[in-house]
């Protein structure tokens, strides 16, 4: 595809499916030289890759289409930038909050894996190599009778490859309870990871375990899968010697680097695959602890050394967090106050500091604000086809028969809540509500996504979030989202096993005869960054 056309989109002829033409934008500008990568959808030459994770793409054709599962290890959908030689040269892959200040936790508890902020000195980085940014090989010793016996020990570990949502959560924390933040981000309100008092216990018990288990286990013999629970160390504070609950976000056999989320905090590192360890059991069976959420009111005010400086002594207190209403499934506003009473979202109110953040509109709900459906394997089931555009590059978007009620139930309740509300005027990547006719179908609500306002014709072009697609919607038929809208969504991005890339049209014809029936698929698995289907019967 070719990054330089426009997003254009237009209605599906085919029942319950919409399409559109190439989602292609981007810079035409193309680096002299790079190193070859493949585009984690299609595998074709990459000469683009993710701002924030630097997960290679051919195009933002496949970034989007590839966006459902992306989103899961990279937050909100960033754009996309050339690879140029300096970046090639280091290239290693990062995730949603790579780029984010890490602070670190004071309090009376185990060291939580948090770097100090960009400001402050830094002990070390796993990063900052004098090999030209490459990452060394891990090096390979004789095997020794401490690694045999530990292997022995680590028969009696249970280990499980499970996925986050296989974790429990503790219940939302009341309102007025003492809290500790663990880490910040501000892209574009002020998130923050936080831990309550109530569940120190907890907390201290994953890290007793997660260390005690590490020591008796190996390390791993294959590569790791992205987006499965792992056990990591934190490398990034030397004197830190505990292990912690992870998520794999991106492996890089060239580098034998995994890059990893610390669910328990919230932050991100590099840590190399021989220190990965396999996920225990027991430590799945204990709930996270954490939750993130968002300052309620406080915008991204940028690097304001007033602002950094608050927040590190922010990270040192005990805080009272108090909120309105029953709490959000992700991203509830909050207010916090210290010990003396003063509320701390005052201070980045204040005048001087807010004028900085009029630049960066503050969203009620993203799409970071609904969880999306995970599965590992799952065989002979039934689906129905969403959205077919994307078959020339062997791709669907899917749900289950079993989900298409639950689709059915957003549809009527964002009927029920649009119908009241007035005219809305969205932020781009604001999760709203649109009203939408498909072909001769009458008019329908759904929840949207806005990627664009086109100001010629007054309409918005939004990603369709329960369906996969895009298209124009007018300014007039967007609606505020609301609370209670914010369910999984059990859209599922596939790509189908045993087709050749781009589909002909013959056989992309042939496919779209079984699009508007159930079609029962012989496996479903998530693997090597995304999800694959497998229809013996169709292809």
């Amino acid at each position: 595809a070719d990054p330089d056309n426009n997003f254009t989109a237009k209605p599906c002829t085919e029942k319950m499916n919409r399409s559109s033409d190439s989602l292609d934008k981007g810079d035409s500008r193309k680096p002299s030289k790079i190193i070859m990568h493949r585009c984690v959808l299609c595998e074709k030459l990459a000469g683009l890759m993710c701002e924030r994770c630097e997960d290679p793409y051919c195009s933002t054709d496949c970034q989007k289409s590839h966006w459902s599962i992306h989103r899961t290890v990279c937050r909100r959908m960033p754009g996309l930038i050339p690879i140029d030689d300096a970046i090639t040269e280091k290239f290693q892959p990062e995730g949603g909050f790579s780029r984010e200040r890490n602070h670190r936790v004071v309090e009376e508890s185990p060291k939580s894996p948090v770097k100090q902020s960009n400001h402050m000195a830094e002990k070390r980085s796993p990063v900052k190599m004098t090999n030209g940014g490459r990452l060394p090989e891990p090096q390979r010793t004789p095997e020794k009778v401490e690694e045999r016996e530990k292997r022995s020990d680590s028969q009696s570990i249970k280990t499980v490859l499970k996925m986050l949502n296989d974790i429990p959560r503790l219940d939302f924390p009341p309102s007025g309870s003492k809290v500790v933040v663990l880490y910040t981000i501000s892209t574009p309100n002020v998130y923050l990871f936080v831990r309550p008092h109530a569940a120190k216990a907890a907390f201290e018990r994953i890290i007793k375990m997660a260390k005690a288990n590490a020591k008796q286990l190996p390390s791993l013999q294959k590569p790791p899968e992205t987006g499965k629970l792992y056990l990591a160390p934190f490398l990034d504070e030397e004197d830190d010697d505990n292990w912690y609950r992870v998520i794999v976000k991106t492996f890089s056999p060239d580098t034998m680097m995994c890059f990893v989320a610390y669910i328990d905090f919230g932050n991100t590192s590099n840590v190399p695959m021989s220190n990965l360890r396999e996920m225990p059991d027991e430590l799945v069976q204990i709930p996270r602890v954490t939750f993130r959420v968002v300052m309620k009111g406080v915008k991204n005010i940028g690097d304001n050394e007033c602002y950094k400086h608050y927040l590190d002594e922010m990270l040192t207190k005990s805080l009272t967090m108090t909120y309105d209403g029953e709490p959000q499934i992700l991203d509830t506003q909050v207010t916090l106050t210290d010990e003396n009473d003063k509320c701390v979202n005052d201070f980045f109110m204040r005048e001087e500091l807010s004028e900085l953040g009029r630049l960066h509109p503050v969203y009620k709900f993203t799409l970071d604000s609904v969880s999306m459906k995970t599965l590992s394997v799952i065989e002979n089931v039934e689906i129905v086809i969403q959205y077919d555009g994307l078959l020339k590059d062997g791709c669907i978007c899917l749900i289950l028969l079993s989900d298409l009620m639950a689709v059915n139930d957003i549809q009527s309740l964002s009927a029920k809540i649009a119908e009241k509300k007035e005219i809305h005027k969205p932020q781009k990547g604001e999760l709203c509500l649109a009203k939408y006719a498909y072909g001769g179908d009458d008019e329908m609500w759904y929840r949207v996504v806005v990627d664009e306002k086109m100001e010629e014709n007054d309409t918005y072009l939004v990603n369709f979030v329960d369906f996969g697609n895009f298209d124009h919607v007018q300014a007039k038929n967007i609606r505020e989202m609301e609370q209670v809208l914010l369910m999984e969504c059990p859209l599922i991005h596939a790509r189908i096993e045993g087709v050749e890339v781009p589909m002909s049209k013959d056989r992309i014809a042939k496919f779209k005869q079984f699009t508007n029936d159930l079609i029962i698929a012989k496996r479903i698995e998530y693997k090597d960054h995304g999800y694959f289907i497998s229809l013996p019967h169709i292809v």
